[in-house]
């Protein structure tokens, strides 16, 4: 029989929604904890949580006083300011042979501080666009995201009722009904979060996706499109030596264009050489645009050599893109904001995981696949949420100085991750749901423990002295602990109900 356009539309919704539910549910929650990438990366570095909060100007003289005593004859300079979020102040330099080197310092008093490896918050970043695979990641997640948006787009025609579809919920009715509404709800009240993040992740990575345009026109050499795009300013190395001009005088006159505390970080290009440059960046965390304007001065004679303010239209727009995105100007409010409509992306994705096998189990319909999704199913949601947990608790509990210390870290992310999926492939599937979630809660809740056992910066502490940075990731964990265990043991019953149902059913289970 010939199926009509809204039965082919719900195919679509159904399958599109189950093949990429599996990894979606994990890109959308890594996505939602990258929003506070510094605060976690903070939170990760405990050496850096009793360093004093200094103006920009003295924490720029303390890094200048040891970059030139201790990094004479580099190629070049990098100076990252602290700020609201992320108040260390790290330098960096390249040598002449290329190798680069980076230290953390206390912006009081200049010491080096022995700051534990790890990639902070920033892993989450790179996990939420490429799975942690490199290029072949951003690939899959770029196909992830157009079945996201076939999903949506599918969803709305199937539920052409959308203001009732909203408007109802029923947490108290049979349990698929409830799942259902749940599902619509959160489909619904975040419709325009779904397409704006979705569209504008694909947006980000447009010269990956569509690159026909600098294949016909560049030759394939997407450094030349860029380059043009963003002209640098760079200058060869003359051979001729020259006094780098004091930096402290080039951060007040940036400041008079871009506003006190709004400079995020300065790079030296040849210092000492006559042809040093010395670009001065401003924070772009209070605008749409997600980019960053820049002074380029003439380090020897203190000059202006380049300006760059006013990027071209189309860098602009796919730049406010990009801030859509990341959220970062509209301060911790949007942040929190965009972080529960995560979440409410997470709960829509897991309601329609959880109601693909609820309604093919009493039709009979698809058994292989059914059998398939309901190990799928709950490894793929609890192994997402235990692999985060597992993460942050190895950073606390992995010695400070083992060597190749981040890779142990990102390690047990994935280590968990495949826990899951294994301890998945040997348990009954009617309890997967309870039991993975039950882990994942316990492991949520020993995240401050561990800290208050591990760390000063503990919630006995951080919380009296008000640290909001470093409390709300450890009242977030345990939160969120709290209500993956509610959440196991709701499930647990409503198995335990559909295991009495079945024994009671004629020709059921003996």
């Amino acid at each position: 029989m010939k199926r009509s356009l809204v039965q082919s539309f719900d195919w679509l919704h159904t399958w599109a929604g189950l093949f990429a539910g599996w990894l979606l549910f994990a890109v959308f929650l890594t996505g939602s904890l990258a929003l506070f990438k510094a605060e976690i990366g903070y939170w990760m570095q405990p050496e850096l949580h009793g360093v004093a909060r200094v103006s920009d100007r003295d924490a720029l003289a303390v890094a200048e006083r040891l970059l030139r005593t201790g990094a004479e004859g580099a190629r070049s300079w990098s100076i990252s300011l602290p700020d609201v979020r992320d108040p260390g102040l790290q330098i960096a330099w390249q040598a002449r042979d290329g190798k680069g080197s980076s230290r953390w310092l206390d912006p009081l008093g200049g010491t080096l501080l022995d700051v534990r490896a790890t990639q902070g918050g920033a892993f989450f970043s790179r996990f939420h666009y490429s799975l942690g695979l490199g290029k072949p990641g951003v690939w899959i997640v770029g196909g992830l995201a157009m079945a996201m948006l076939a999903a949506l787009v599918t969803g709305v025609v199937i539920h052409r009722r959308i203001f009732r579809d909203f408007f109802t919920f029923r947490p108290r009715a049979a349990t698929q009904r409830a799942w259902l509404d749940a599902h619509n709800a959160s489909g619904v009240l975040l419709l325009p979060f779904h397409l704006m993040i979705t569209y504008t992740g694909l947006v980000l990575f447009y010269a990956f996706y569509m690159p026909a345009a600098i294949q016909a026109l560049y030759a394939g050499d997407a450094r030349a499109y860029f380059t043009e795009l963003v002209p640098p300013v760079v200058r060869p190395v003359s051979g001729e030596a020259c006094t780098l001009q004091p930096l402290g005088p080039l951060l007040e006159r940036a400041e008079a264009q871009f506003g006190v505390g709004r400079v995020a970080s300065l790079l030296v290009q040849n210092p000492g050489d006559a042809g040093a440059l010395v670009h001065v960046f401003r924070s772009r965390d209070d605008r749409l645009a997600r980019v960053s304007d820049a002074l380029v001065f003439d380090g020897c004679s203190g000059g202006i050599v380049a300006q760059r303010l006013q990027p071209r239209a189309s860098y602009l727009t796919e730049r406010v893109m990009g801030g859509l995105h990341f959220a970062h100007f509209g301060g911790d409010f949007l942040r929190w904001l965009y972080f529960l409509a995560g979440l409410g992306s997470c709960a829509m994705i897991v309601t329609g995981l959880l109601l693909f096998t609820l309604k093919r189990e009493r039709s009979g319909r698809d058994a292989a696949v059914v059998r398939l999704a309901a190990r799928l199913n709950p490894a793929a949601v609890g192994g997402t949420l235990l692999a985060c947990a597992a993460y942050l608790l190895a950073n606390r509990l992995l010695p400070a100085g083992l060597a190749g210390r981040a890779g142990w870290e990102v390690g047990s992310f994935f280590a968990a991750w495949g826990a899951a999926l294994l301890y998945a492939c040997v348990r009954p599937p009617a309890r997967l749901w309870s039991e993975l979630l039950a882990g994942a809660a316990l492991l949520a809740m020993l995240v401050p423990l561990v800290n208050g056992l591990t760390c000063d910066s503990h919630l006995l502490r951080t919380l009296p002295q008000g640290d909001w940075r470093l409390a709300l990731v450890d009242l977030t964990a345990l939160a969120s602990g709290l209500l993956l265990a509610a959440l196991a043991i709701r499930l647990r019953r409503q198995a335990s109900r559909r295991d009495v149902a079945a024994n009671a059913t004629p020709g059921g289970p003996e």
